[in-house]
């Protein structure tokens, strides 16, 4: 209950005797409560399942872009060999001449 006061969900507006010697607080709902329960957030959570997809779609994506980025770190290292390759070339040219 403590987190759902926290949330701005439910207040205490009192307390009752419980059942020992502490008495009970007694809530209510406050109107950012109500508005969340008046909206389809609530009956929409997330189950186990659903995360789990969610989890295991993210650790794709991940191993994915990984692939990707080891894709281009080897193009670009192509790209850097040919592209030093020439200059190195064009400077033995000039060095000759």
């Amino acid at each position: 209950m403590q987190t759902l006061v926290d949330l701005g969900l439910v207040e205490v507006v009192g307390e009752t005797e419980g059942e020992g010697t502490i008495p009970a607080n007694v809530y209510s709902i406050t109107s950012l409560g109500q508005e969340f329960l008046d909206s389809s957030h609530w009956r929409s959570f997330p189950t186990y399942d659903d995360i789990e997809r969610l989890e295991n779609h993210v650790s794709s994506l991940e191993d994915e872009l990984e692939t990707l980025k080891d894709v281009v770190r080897r193009g670009l290292g192509d790209d850097l060999r040919t592209i030093i390759s020439e200059e190195v070339e064009k400077e033995l040219e000039q060095r000759e001449r």
